[in-house]
């Protein structure tokens, strides 16, 4: 049998790890940051300001999501990145 890999955009898993306590798989956490390797400030910085975007705000996004995203994905950062698995 062979394996099928599925590739997910960085920029996605970034939005899985930011919205993972709310939706409830927090434990996903540590396999997110293994597969990224690292995340740098920029990359963070470059997602969370989607949340400010006119595509954004269309759907009821605004600056608190931003400001939300780019709080837990630094927190996840700090307690995941690097951690053994």
């Amino acid at each position: 049998m062979s394996k099928e890999y599925v590739t997910i955009p960085r920029k996605e898993i970034l939005g899985l790890i930011s919205c993972a306590e709310d939706y409830g798989y927090t434990t996903l956490l540590p396999d997110f940051f293994k597969w990224l390797d690292s995340v740098s400030d920029e990359e963070i910085e470059n997602y969370a300001k989607w949340f400010k975007s006119e595509e954004a705000q269309k759907k009821g996004y605004g600056e608190e999501d931003y400001e939300t995203s780019k709080e837990r994905l630094i927190e996840y950062r700090k307690k995941y990145q690097g951690a053994k698995t």
